[in-house]
């Protein structure tokens, strides 16, 4: 009698517990192909319907057929292509989640594999490879504590994986909070951002003043006469604009920022690419921008501007913030989107390893002086025109972009590594051709971070004008760089790993 007696002492003390809740039945069970997830994307779908373009099939394959792994058809699940993304928020109330993962038999790429994984609060939980032709792979985690769970896959768009009979189990609650947690971030995703009212003295003697894009809404800028740049707040902190004022734009398209983590690689379909940032100015004139926690990655980022007083010099910079409970490694990219009417200049180190090409180095390269200098303006004599090539170099991270149309330069210089380790080969600039612009990444170090703690990567941008050639120009601009540092009473930003809170 006295043994039932503490056993049902405990029980009550327990009664809130919510693993216990779910021992003892009291639990909810979960269809996933209903309308929980938060984030729900995949790299191709066909052309039509529109509507569905980007999304995942509900209960179809990613053509619209129905589900068939392995010659055996299946009722309920989502049909992907390419790489794709599932988030989800049970804010610890889920026990366990299943599905089974496999290729669709009605993939082109019949022998193709994809790479199918499930994360934790950013931690690694369940990885496998699928092959067609293949029954679909049972995948059964216990989630006890998680609050956000995420589903990738990772292929060629030419493998259809489906994704069957996912589902979710846990307490009394878990469907409330699946809901809510879609709610809250479809909140972050139609939020306008705050706009900026009127003109703003800053401290640094700039101005800041509202601007209103047609494509981009309302935005944010900021002049002091030498330097103007523009950005929105409602697309992820793009600069859309940057030049010496409001009428010239040496950007091509915009110029924004890209995660490269540890290992794991997705694209750019998160919220903290498609969500509204906050955004304020500090007491020393520098613009602060926020992005709402990303869910695929776990962290938070920041991206802060300040005009150099009297100077044609901006400081730019990142700054990630770790906001899971475990340690991770980042890197973070700044990518800058520049029109076909402008020369692309980078080191070309000769040592190794130097620059390489991924493709067929272009007719029109041209390396003088240690210089390596793309353009393809058909008005110069530099040869015939390139429409597709990329090139790395893991020289110096500095590169210059000059347009050929007003003689105006560009160049950025990020602050020397103090790791040294980079992501992807040892590159520090990357640059991509296509059809009608280059696209220049810059790319920090890979870093080491724990929980809560954040780092950032500052970078120099300043104009300047184009002279005789283009070693002279990038010699001109570095010293009016190291110039206008040494001249800056004005707001310090931070490089390096620091614990500063946001």
């Amino acid at each position: 009698m006295k043994n039932l007696f503490i056993l049902v002492a405990v029980v009550i003390l327990l009664c809130g517990c919510r693993s216990l809740q779910t021992a003892v039945g009291t639990s909810e069970s979960i269809d996933l192909t209903g309308d929980y997830w938060q984030e729900l994307s995949c790299e191709w779908t066909p052309a039509r319907p529109d509507r569905e373009r980007g999304k995942p099939r509900i209960n179809r394959n990613v053509i619209g057929r129905k589900l068939i792994v392995n010659n055996i058809p299946y009722e309920k699940g989502l049909g992907v292509a390419g790489k794709s993304i599932l988030i989800c928020s049970p804010d610890s109330y889920a026990a366990n989640f299943e599905l089974m993962a496999g290729i669709d038999d009605a993939s082109p790429a019949k022998n193709a594999t994809a790479h199918f994984a499930v994360f934790g609060d950013g931690k690694p939980l369940f990885s496998t490879e699928l092959t067609g032709g293949r029954d679909p792979v049972h995948c059964r985690i216990r989630l006890t504590g998680v609050d956000e769970l995420i589903v990738t896959v990772d292929g060629p768009t030419n493998v259809y994986v489906d994704l069957l009979l996912p589902g979710m189990f846990g307490v009394p609650g878990l469907e409330y909070e699946l809901t809510n947690g879609k709610e809250s971030y479809e909140n972050y995703i139609y939020a306008q951002p705050k706009p900026l009212k009127r003109v703003k003295h800053l401290f640094n003697n700039a101005i800041a003043f509202p601007y209103k894009s047609k494509k981009y809404g309302n935005c944010i800028g900021m002049s002091n006469a030498n330097v103007c740049i523009i950005v929105s707040p409602g697309h992820a902190g793009k600069v859309i604009h940057f030049g010496a004022d409001t009428k010239e734009n040496l950007l091509g398209g915009t110029s924004g920022i890209m995660l490269h983590p540890l290992e794991r690689r997705i694209a750019d379909i998160t919220l903290a690419y498609q969500g509204t940032w906050n955004w304020k100015f500090d007491g020393d004139g520098m613009l602060k921008l926020i992005s709402p926690p990303d869910l695929a990655h776990g962290i938070r980022w920041m991206r802060t501007f300040y005009i150099v007083p009297e100077t044609r010099m901006l400081k730019a910079t990142v700054r990630i913030k770790n906001v899971t409970r475990d340690d991770v490694s980042w890197s973070a990219g700044t990518y800058f989107d520049f029109n076909t009417n402008s020369a692309i200049a980078m080191r070309a180190e000769s040592a190794a390893p130097g620059y390489t090409f991924q493709k067929a180095p272009p007719e029109n390269l041209i390396v003088s002086d240690n210089m390596l200098l793309l353009s393809d303006y058909k008005t110069q004599i530099i040869g015939k025109t390139v429409k597709n090539y990329d090139v790395i170099t893991d020289a110096e991270s500095w590169f210059c972009a000059l347009s050929l149309k007003t003689k105006n330069a560009f160049m950025v210089e990020p602050v020397a590594p103090k790791i040294g380790l980079f992501p992807y080969g040892g590159a520090r600039v990357f640059v991509v051709r296509t059809p009608d612009r280059f696209r220049v990444t810059t790319l920090s170090e890979l870093t080491p971070l724990s929980p809560n703690e954040n780092f950032s990567q500052e970078q120099s941008w300043i104009i300047g004008h184009g002279v005789k050639d283009m070693k002279t120009t990038v010699s001109e601009l570095k010293s009016e760089i190291k110039d206008s540092k040494s001249a800056d009473s004005g707001y310090g930003v931070p490089t390096g790993r620091t614990l500063n809170n946001y």
